[in-house]
């Protein structure tokens, strides 16, 4: 299965409803019946062929809807079958729209939203500069996973539920929740930040005798496991570590750590583990969460919660 952000240039009213998408049969892409790709290849005949050039979603894939005029991804749907040309389904939707939008993808919907309470692109971790002049990009692993966890409810029946699991792992397992940051270099540079940061922590907390460990969970129904950052068994502290110090990597923490704290049992504290102490408007945002902050000091690491983490 892959999982792609799906680009919608959509503008009325009903589709700022859940149940519009959760109704929603088809979706399409270009190239239409005016692309300039015909100009190099024979044009596909009418739900047959398929350009070679169009998206290549596969049954099972998953597509995360992002409304462009709004800014906010309010649903996630399930392609049922391959795509093909058919710019005419376009146009009895929308006249005139197969000039542009030509492949047709049936779907299915798997959850969706109030367009007014969706997610963003930054809540989601995808930069807005990845999807300029795109209808569709695919997504990492742990992005998908971010917009499940924003977006709406299932409905029901749609998915098989399945007991949740949840397995203490070593500190060492490489495993990385990611984030926004491009270009891909970029990433690469602040996994390893990250790395580096929950091992000196870590390594911070073994020399006073505590027993550190991290958690795989694999959540009913998903497709890939999570991974918590650290976790300190003699203290009961549930820590994220993020790399990068802005909102945004604040704001992600705040959800990852939710999330995780679903499905661990003994977790007493909660608390972001950053490179440096973080602006005092954002030490309000973790205290309005109630969770903690912890950094680099002179002294090794230092916290705004008493020394409870330190």
């Amino acid at each position: 299965m892959t999982t792609w952000l799906k680009v919608g240039y959509f503008t009325a009213s009903q589709e700022a409803l859940p149940s519009y998408w959760l109704k929603r049969t088809w979706v399409s892409d270009s190239p239409g019946r005016t692309s300039p790709r015909w100009k190099t290849h024979k044009r596909p005949r009418r739900g047959r062929e398929y350009p070679p050039f169009g998206p290549q979603y596969e049954i099972g894939d998953r597509l995360v809807v992002y409304i462009t005029a709004r800014g906010r991804c309010p649903a996630i749907l399930e392609v049922v079958a391959a795509p093909r040309w058919d710019p005419a389904v376009v146009d009895d939707a929308q006249s005139g729209e197969g000039e542009r939008w030509g492949v047709v993808t049936d779907v299915k919907g798997i959850r969706s939203m109030s367009l007014d309470n969706a997610p963003s692109l930054q809540d989601l971790g995808v930069s807005a500069t990845s999807v300029q002049r795109k209808g569709h990009v695919r997504l990492e692993d742990w992005q998908y996973e971010q917009a499940k966890f924003l977006i709406g409810d299932q409905p029901a029946g749609s998915i098989q539920s399945s007991p949740t699991t949840s397995a203490e792992i070593p500190i060492e397992d490489g495993k990385v929740q990611g984030y926004e940051i491009t270009p891909k270099i970029d990433v690469k540079r602040a996994v390893r930040r990250e790395a580096r940061l929950v091992r000196d922590y870590s390594a911070f907390l073994m020399e006073q005798g505590d027993e550190i460990a991290r958690h795989k969970v694999s959540p009913p129904s998903a497709v890939y496991p999570i991974y918590s950052d650290l976790f300190n068994k003699t203290r009961g502290h549930l820590i994220e570590a993020k790399a990068g110090m802005d909102r945004g990597d604040i704001r992600m923490a705040i959800g990852q750590l939710a999330d995780y704290g679903r499905f661990i049992d003994s977790v007493e504290r909660r608390a972001v583990l950053l490179e440096a102490k973080p602006l005092p408007d954002l030490l309000d945002l973790l205290s309005s969460q109630e969770i903690d902050a912890i950094w680099r000091s002179s002294e090794g690491f230092s916290d705004n919660a008493g020394g409870i983490f330190t």
